[in-house]
């Protein structure tokens, strides 16, 4: 006939239909989780640093105009990529001495 006086489900009763388990009652599932930062684009020209959009219209290292002459340069692209190995090395070194023996 209709649904008049039919009980309405709660929102736990229709999250554990759903099959996704019990729902925590002290969670508020109208409350959205905090904002995730947005990852920071390393320049992999200057190693270690963040981009800086130094090249004017460069929206980070995809479309940067130096990133892509350096890369472009198989002896310019040496430079940079000894760089990077010799910081991962230091970084690794760094993480040895930091490990608890």
């Amino acid at each position: 006939m209709g649904t008049r006086g039919a009980r309405r489900c709660t929102h736990a009763e229709r999250t554990e239909a759903a099959g996704k388990g019990p729902v925590d009652p002290g969670v508020d599932p109208h409350v959205s989780a905090p904002a995730r930062r947005r990852p920071v684009p390393r320049c992999p020209v200057r190693v270690g640093e963040p981009c800086t959009l130094c090249f004017p219209g460069a929206t980070g290292p995809q479309d940067c105009g130096l990133v892509y002459l350096v890369q472009d340069d198989p002896e310019m692209a040496a430079e940079p990529a000894g760089r990077r190995s010799a910081h991962r090395a230091a970084a690794t070194a760094a993480q040895g001495r930091a490990a608890p023996g």
